[in-house]
C-alpha cells in the first residue's frame, strides 16, 4: 500500500514538472474589454510563453501562465509550456471572441409596433399581453454569437419574457412574450447573462383594445360618390394600428342620398363647424360604431380646395370624411388616409412640426419630422413609441 502511494505521488509531480499547458477555456469578450486567459499557477520550473493569430500588440508579460488580452477582434491564443531542461514541452490554445455589434431588425413575421427611430441608443418594441413577437438579431463578427446574452432587466414580476436568452448563432431571431401589463427593459449582454450591457431594449406589453369604424358612402344631387374595399380599409387600419395592439372592426354600413348640397354648388364643405358637414353628420351617423368615416366625393375646406382635400377628421372627434375620388392620380392610398384621419379623431395624433415635403406641420407637435410615420402625408405607415402610448391611454 505504502509503494502504491509513493508512486501515486512520483506520477503527481512528474506531471506537475512536465507542465502539460492549459490555456483554459474560450471566452467571449465586449470590443474595448480585456479578459484574463490561462489557467495555470505559475511554477519556477516551468517556462511559459503565449503567441497569438492574428498577432495581438496589447499582451504583456508573455513568460507568464496567466496572461490580461484585449484583442480587437476574435483571435486564437497558444500557451506554449517547457519544462526544466527541456524535459517536456506542450501546447494549449484558447480562442477569445470579441463581440463588436448586435443589430436590430423588423423580422417578416413581426405583428405589433418596433420603433428605433425616436432614441437610436435603445429600441423600442410593442408586444400584446398574452402572445408573441420576434426581432431579427445578428450578431458581428459572426463567431462572436458566443458571448452575447439577454436578460429581463426586473428583479421581480416580469412582463416580459424572451427566448433564447444565449444567441444561439449569429442571425436569429429573438422572442419577446407579453406576459403581463407593462414595460420591460431587456438588456443585450456580452460574455455573461449579467455580463457588461451593449443594448438595450425597451419592451411595452399591452392589453388587446378593440375599436369600431362604420363606413358609409354619402350620394347627394347627381354625385355618386366612389365606394372602396373594406376589405383593403380593414387590413390596413390593423396593420397600422396593430403596432399599438389596437384591432379595428370595419363595417360597411348601406349607402345614403340625403340633401347634403345645401347651396346645391355640387360641392361640400367640410370645414369645422360647417352647415353642410353638420348635415351629413345628423343623416348619415350610426353612433353604435366608435367611429363614424363617410365616403363623399368634391369635399373641400377653407384652407384646402376640392381636388386637393383627400380626408379630414377633427382631433378627439368620431366623424370623419374621405373622397375617394380625390385619390385618383394621387400617391397617397384611400386606406391610409383614412387611417392618417382616424389618428386624428379616435387618438388625437397630431402631424409632426414639419412635413416630409417640407411644409409646416402642427406647431404644437411633440416631435419634429419623421417621414415614415402615418401622420406625416408621405404614404407611410410607422407608428412611434409615444403614440402607442396615446393610443393605449
Amino acid at each position: 500500500m505504502k509503494r502504491l502511494y509513493l508512486l501515486i505521488q512520483m506520477l503527481s509531480i512528474i506531471a506537475y514538472c512536465s507542465g502539460q499547458a492549459d490555456a483554459g477555456p474560450d471566452k467571449a469578450i465586449c470590443s474595448g474589454k480585456g479578459v484574463e486567459i490561462g489557467a495555470m499557477s505559475n511554477s519556477p520550473d516551468l517556462c511559459y510563453s503565449w503567441s497569438a493569430v492574428p498577432d495581438d500588440p496589447s499582451i504583456v508579460n508573455l513568460t507568464t501562465p496567466k496572461i490580461i488580452v484585449n484583442p480587437a477582434k476574435t483571435t486564437t491564443y497558444t500557451l506554449t509550456v517547457v519544462g526544466k531542461d527541456f524535459s517536456s514541452k506542450s501546447t494549449s490554445s484558447v480562442k477569445v471572441y470579441v463581440v463588436t455589434d448586435v443589430a436590430f431588425s423588423e423580422s417578416t413575421d413581426e405583428k405589433y409596433g418596433y420603433d428605433d427611430h425616436t432614441n437610436p441608443a435603445i429600441l423600442y418594441k410593442s408586444v400584446k399581453n398574452g402572445d408573441s413577437d420576434p426581432i431579427k438579431i445578428k450578431i458581428t463578427p459572426a463567431d462572436g454569437f458566443k458571448g452575447v446574452y439577454f436578460k429581463v432587466n426586473s428583479p421581480l414580476f416580469q412582463d416580459v419574457k424572451i427566448s433564447p436568452v444565449q444567441a444561439p448563432s449569429d442571425e436569429f431571431n429573438l422572442t419577446i412574450t407579453g406576459t403581463g401589463k407593462g414595460e420591460e427593459e431587456v438588456d443585450v449582454n456580452c460574455e455573461k447573462e449579467d455580463g457588461t450591457k451593449i443594448k438595450e431594449v425597451d419592451v411595452f406589453s399591452y392589453d388587446l383594445i378593440t375599436k369600431r369604424v362604420g363606413i358609409r358612402v354619402v350620394n347627394y344631387g347627381n354625385v355618386i360618390s366612389k365606394p372602396y374595399s373594406i376589405s383593403e380599409i380593414r387590413d390596413y387600419l390593423n396593420k397600422v394600428y396593430g403596432q399599438a395592439v389596437c384591432a379595428w372592426e370595419v363595417d360597411t354600413l348601406p349607402p345614403i342620398t340625403a340633401n347634403i348640397d345645401l347651396n346645391n354648388d355640387g360641392l361640400i364643405d367640410i370645414s369645422n363647424n360647417s352647415r353642410e358637414a353638420a348635415e351629413i353628420i345628423k343623416n348619415c351617423k350610426d353612433d353604435s360604431y366608435d367611429y363614424n368615416i363617410f365616403l363623399v366625393d368634391n369635399i373641400f375646406s377653407s384652407v384646402t380646395p376640392v381636388g386637393f382635400l383627400l380626408g379630414k377628421m377633427p382631433i378627439g372627434e368620431k366623424y370623419g370624411f374621405v373622397s375617394v375620388k380625390s385619390h385618383q392620380g394621387k400617391t397617397a392610398s384611400v386606406e391610409n388616409t383614412m387611417a392618417h384621419e382616424i389618428g386624428h379623431g379616435a387618438f388625437s395624433l397630431r402631424h409632426p412640426r414639419t412635413l416630409c415635403d417640407g411644409t409646416k406641420g402642427d406647431s404644437d407637435s411633440s416631435y419634429d419630422t419623421d417621414r415614415d410615420n402615418i401622420m406625416d402625408y408621405c404614404d407611410k405607415s410607422k407608428l412611434r413609441i409615444f403614440q402607442w402610448n396615446l393610443i393605449q391611454n
